[in-house]
């Protein structure tokens, strides 16, 4: 794992925006979103069969995430979102030429979101909560992808935003 070096967008000068605000991360999700249906496009131009994609497992149990603690959803989150960024990686050198920067918008968005988590939550090691399934094509990744965004990675800021958010208002407060 290398470490990651990714501008955000100028629409979040502030990193704590991405938590406390909802209308950034939907903007962050409507892009990745807006990109991804490009990307379905691109489809017929990958064989699967020579790079099968990697794809963590999305779907929340809410009892069992509810039990877990700050880093282990963090831990989730973060692997969740590396491991589909190592399997695109690996589709975008099959793919047309074409279709790579689609990839590489996709693969940035998910380096952006993963920083920021890194950033916040330091010294953290990320680790798998169940073995990595394989995706039956970009197809697949994509929607489990959208999913993570909708599903653990806003769970996630939600819950631990609060934290950062309150911190806001009190600073904001004390500094009138």
């Amino acid at each position: 794992m290398g470490v990651l070096s990714c501008p955000l967008p100028a629409a979040e000068s502030r990193p704590e925006d991405f938590w406390c605000k909802p209308e950034v991360r939907a903007n962050r999700r409507q892009s990745a979103e807006a990109a991804i249906d490009k990307m379905i496009d691109c489809q017929s131009s990958v064989d699967v069969q020579a790079a099968p994609v990697p794809c963590p497992f999305v779907g929340i149990n809410h009892q069992r995430w509810n039990n877990l603690t700050v880093l282990e959803r963090f831990s989730e989150t973060v692997s969740d979102l590396q491991l589909l960024h190592e399997g695109l990686e690996d589709i975008k050198n099959v793919t047309s030429l074409s279709c790579r920067s689609l990839f590489e918008d996709i693969q940035l968005h998910m380096r952006n979101n993963r920083a920021i988590l890194l950033r916040q939550i330091q010294n953290a090691t990320a680790e798998a909560s169940s073995p990595p399934q394989t995706c039956s094509g970009l197809t697949e990744a994509l929607r489990r992808y959208q999913k993570l965004l909708l599903g653990k990675l806003e769970l996630f800021v939600k819950s631990y935003g609060e934290n950062i958010c309150n911190e806001e208002t009190t600073d904001s407060i004390s500094n009138r």
